[in-house]
């Protein structure tokens, strides 16, 4: 008898196995789904009932989910988040309103009365000053938004971590960020402009083609028509590929062009999913600040119409009626912070970053490390 063994048939390759995602919490302002009390907050969990479902991993994230985290962290912690906004919002509503209390903005707001020609060419001489304080303001606007949601990027990264959070300290590390965030800014509005000005050529030039050969009319104008929509549709992907910029900044602390260029690789692959999350979020902000500013106008209208003219302003009602709208905007500025970060964190888990569940201290790394977020950010 042979003591040769047979030969082992080759095994296949085992194939990689994608990263396991630990449970969600039972408790707290990340549990799935969020527990029937309100006021839960991080404290025990609450007596087994029927809402809680069979133990599955945090990630990843459907879009329904998203919805659900989001009430429930914004139900629990709203004071914080909407401190935040209530600072910058309030701030700029009324910088605003001292605009058009300056001298040269009377002209334009008291209908009472028709210029005479000296007034005219008083409000024409201080044009190109009038024309530079709004352009400034402007500016600082924009940038004031951006400190605003990565404070509130902030807050949001603290608190999934089960780190202390509140608005003052969230808001000074968003104010020190303010130099990555105008370099961001600047680089959007020149991609935009450029995109928009190879779209305003490439329309040019084709519909010249088209005439100068011949062609129909009707043919140059469809073809204006198309390059104007890849236009858009450019602006809407780069928008949108570039849209973690803000959150990457805060959470992994680096700067403009290495946000951009992360966020650009960490959406590859998930655009349409990524462009549907931000329809349902924008279109429920939409849809809760067209109700509220609706009821307000009607409220506090400072408005005197004549059928579409406006007669005279009650200044009063407008600080008032601005005032309001700024409160609006800082409870719902939340609701785009919030679903901005877990998609963030969503995206990295479907690449094959390990994360963290809520509350372990840090977003990667053994629970109660600093991961990838600084000891300083937290």
């Amino acid at each position: 008898m042979s003591d040769e063994q047979p030969p082992i048939a080759p095994q296949p390759p085992i194939a990689p196995q994608p990263p396991i995602a630990p449970p969600p919490p039972a408790h707290g302002p990340f549990a799935f789904p969020p527990p029937p009390d309100p006021n839960s907050g991080w404290g025990p969990p609450p007596e087994p009932s029927t809402w809680q479902s069979a133990p599955r991993g945090f990630f990843p994230l459907s879009i329904g989910r998203v919805f659900d985290l989001t009430f429930s962290l914004y139900r629990v912690r709203w004071r914080t988040l909407v401190g935040i906004s209530l600072l910058i919002e309030i701030g700029t509503a009324l910088a605003g309103l001292l605009l058009l209390l300056a001298p040269q903005s009377k002209l334009i707001t008291d209908f009472s009365r028709t210029p005479t020609p000296e007034e005219i060419n008083a409000l024409l001489a201080t044009l190109v000053p009038t024309i530079l304080l709004s352009l400034v303001f402007f500016v600082v606007f924009l940038v004031l938004g951006y400190i605003e949601f990565g404070a509130m990027t902030d807050a949001v990264t603290r608190i999934y971590a089960g780190r202390p959070a509140s608005a003052l300290p969230s808001l000074r590390r968003g104010l020190r960020r303010w130099l990555t965030f105008v370099a961001l800014m600047l680089i959007l509005l020149l991609a935009g402009l450029a995109i928009l000005a190879v779209g305003l050529v490439l329309a040019t030039v084709v519909g010249l083609l088209v005439i100068l050969v011949g062609g129909p009319t009707s043919l140059a104008f469809f073809l204006i028509l198309i390059a104007y929509v890849a236009t858009f549709a450019a602006l809407i992907f780069v928008g949108v590929r570039w849209s973690m910029a803000v959150p990457i900044a805060v959470v992994e602390s680096v700067g403009a062009r290495e946000a951009l260029g992360r966020s650009w690789r960490l959406i590859a692959g998930s655009t349409w999913r990524v462009i549907g999350y931000y329809l349902a979020f924008w279109l429920l902000i939409f849809l809760i600040s067209a109700v509220v500013s609706t009821f307000l106008n009607i409220l506090v209208n400072p408005y005197t119409m004549s059928g579409f003219t406006i007669v005279s302003i009650d200044w009063f009602k407008l600080v008032i009626s601005t005032v309001l709208s700024a409160v609006l905007g800082a409870v719902v500025a939340p609701l785009t912070a919030i679903p901005a970060l877990l998609l963030y964190l969503d995206l990295r888990f479907r690449r094959g970053e390990p994360i963290n569940p809520p509350g372990q201290g840090s977003l990667t790394g053994a629970p109660g490390s600093s991961g990838s977020v600084s000891e300083e950010q937290l």
